[in-house]
């Protein structure tokens, strides 16, 4: 997840032109990677409306 997080979300080149939403939407593929049950600091609620799992319904 780390190497995924750095590479991905915080090495945001300066031509890459991502919308909030956008940047939201890769946070939420990243975190993903995770087991749901590590998601401890994120309320359920956020995690059933937007984690991959549950948006793919």
């Amino acid at each position: 997840f780390a190497a995924a997080f750095e590479d991905r979300f915080v090495r945001q080149s300066k031509d890459e032109d991502r919308t909030i939403q956008q940047t939201l939407d890769l946070g939420w593929e990243l975190l993903s990677a995770l087991p749901v049950d590590a998601l401890t600091k994120i309320d359920r609620k956020f995690i059933e409306k937007y984690h991959p799992m549950n948006r793919k319904k």
